[in-house]
């Protein structure tokens, strides 16, 4: 329960952050904030309870918990002619469907449509850079705090290749090859490298009196299509901590190289890896379970994923608009609404039904026991 409240509470921290992303950006730039809601559809009969106003800018709180927008003074730019309002071209935006339209003269230097192309793009850009700086600060705590990791004291499995070349009972494996093992995972990494050949692994075995330096040759079995010399770890633990510089070097390569492996990853994926709303949360609380650093990083990396997808040159998108803006710079002049209204429409429908989907694939997976965590 805990899990699944702590990971519902993350999200509606990335959409709170993600807005005020925009928000403070559009400031900086001196554009006017009309609107700053959280969540969508904010009914007029509870608008007095769930809304209030402060310098010229409306915050509300929506019922409809699947995101957030901010409202800008002259977002876009009406054709001539005729002279249609906002909500008239961009009805299928639900940011400014939310909104309430406000007349512009094109010259009013508050107005979004009026700066500059660069400030533009950063005001949209923002929401996503805000939530990538949140995923590194999450990756940093996680590094600092630790992780719980097995020792080097393995026992042999019964019956295997190392079993079967003379080491019966529970030993420390310092070395692979004359490559030093410090950790459980050291172990498993470094014999991996070297699969199918022999391996040398350099131990230390102890009794009731002493200990001894050991060195055996061991053979790996091929087991389906991998291979092994019969390890489990023995169950002793230590917590593996960073110090401030080396979390923060951790986080930054993650966090740099973490959008390279997502998108790497996509084609790769199949129906069952792709997790929607329900499926987040259900990963979420069970990866909770397993300790602090796993959430955390998780919670990183949910942090990238959404900052990534909204870079995504997609209509609706912030990168749909920043792409938008692309075209206006190339063109020397902006797209028209009717044609920006018709791509959005186009988009807003493939949303809906991919949106139908993810709730679909999230209940069949928790239903089926699939395991994203594999």
């Amino acid at each position: 329960m805990m899990g699944t409240f702590l990971v519902i509470l993350v999200l509606v921290l990335a959409i709170i952050l993600h807005e005020f992303g925009h928000f403070i950006t559009a400031k900086l730039f001196k554009v006017k904030v009309l609107v700053f809601s959280i969540f969508f559809w904010t009914p007029k009969k509870l608008l007095g309870y769930l809304s209030f106003k402060f310098r010229g800018t409306v915050y509300k709180l929506g019922l409809l918990p699947l995101g957030g927008f901010v409202q800008m003074k002259g977002f876009v730019k009406a054709d001539k002619p005729p002279n249609p309002t906002i909500q008239e071209y961009m009805k299928n935006d639900p940011a400014l469907k939310e909104g309430s339209v406000v007349n512009f003269d094109n010259t009013d230097q508050d107005a979004f449509i009026n700066k500059p192309i660069w400030q533009r793009a950063i005001i949209l850009a923002a929401g996503s850079v805000t939530n990538i700086v949140l995923a590194f600060i999450f990756f940093t705590t996680a590094f600092l705090i630790g992780f719980e990791s097995y020792t080097n004291d393995v026992k042999p499995v019964k019956q295997s290749p190392i079993y079967e070349s003379g080491v019966k009972k529970p030993i420390k494996i310092i070395s692979v090859n004359n490559i030093n093992t410090k950790t459980y995972f050291d172990v498993v990494t470094t014999l991996n490298k070297f699969y199918p050949n022999p391996v040398n692994i350099r131990y230390i075995t102890c009794d009731n009196s002493s200990c001894k330096d050991k060195v055996v040759t061991v053979k790996p079995k091929k087991i389906g299509k991998t291979y092994m010399i019969g390890i489990k770890p023995l169950g002793k633990t230590y917590t593996k901590k960073h110090n401030f510089f080396s979390a923060i070097n951790r986080s930054a390569k993650l966090t740099l190289l973490f959008p390279y492996l997502y998108l790497k990853q996509i084609p790769k994926s199949k129906s069952t890896d792709i997790a929607g709303p329900v499926g987040i949360v259900y990963i979420g609380s069970t990866v909770y379970k397993i300790d602090k650093f796993a959430f955390l990083m998780f919670c990183g990396m949910l942090m990238m994923i959404l900052g990534i997808v909204n870079l995504l040159p997609l209509p609706i998108l912030d990168g749909g608009h920043i792409l938008f803006l692309l075209i206006e710079k190339l063109r020397g002049k902006p797209l028209s609404l009717q044609t920006q209204n018709r791509v959005s429409t186009v988009m807003l429908i493939i949303l809906l039904f991919l949106t139908i989907f993810f709730l679909h694939n999230d209940i069949s997976n928790i239903c089926n026991g699939v395991n994203h965590l594999r």
